[in-house]
């Protein structure tokens, strides 16, 4: 992102931004790996809910750059909580199926919790999985897609994560094998 931000701005500049103006754009880029973690409200709660549940792994599948993600999930408090974590440069069909194969999980037997469709939710159903879409107020325009075209009875959206527990037992009324594997995007 600092380094978008400055190409950014030397573009902009016509090659003409100062010395100054770049190391100030530096700046913000450190401020921005030394800014706390955010948690979601109730994300903590929710999964603590899930660790108590010895059949299930909870598997944090994220995208970005690997050092800035490793700090985030550092900050949070809550690495101990998952049973792997993964750092992805892209989230498709077949990055899910490698992860959830490294876990011993069928995608069938996956629920994919996040707040992109783009990349958290549609990969994951096209792999045979299920997801729980979670809107957050801020979304990448890149990541935008029209949630009415999704036609998928494993999918779910819902307002809080903290509805996150109900869905799940509703999505396995129609799973039997379901529920071994849970992962989670931008706790």
């Amino acid at each position: 992102f600092t380094l978008s931000m400055i190409e950014t701005a030397i573009e902009l500049s016509d090659k003409k931004i100062s010395a100054a103006d770049i190391h100030e754009l530096a700046e913000i880029g450190k401020s921005m790996l030394r800014a706390p973690t955010r948690l979601i409200d109730g994300a903590e709660e929710v999964l603590r809910h899930y660790v108590k549940q010895s059949d299930r792994k909870i598997v944090l599948i994220t995208k970005g750059d690997l050092i800035a993600q490793q700090l985030k999930i550092e900050r949070s408090g809550l690495e101990s909580l998952f049973a792997g974590v993964e750092i992805v440069s892209e989230k498709d069909p077949l990055t899910y199926r490698n992860i959830f194969g490294r876990y011993g999980v069928e995608p069938s037997e996956a629920v994919m919790i996040g707040n992109s469709l783009k990349s958290d939710i549609l990969p994951v159903l096209a792999c045979g999985g299920s997801a729980i879409h979670i809107p957050y107020e801020i979304t990448w325009v890149h990541e935008m897609v029209d949630q009415t075209e999704i036609d998928n009875d494993h999918f779910v959206t819902v307002e809080s994560i903290a509805e996150v527990p109900e869905n799940i037992e509703k999505l396995e009324q129609d799973l039997p094998a379901y529920g071994r594997v849970g992962s989670m995007e931008n706790v």
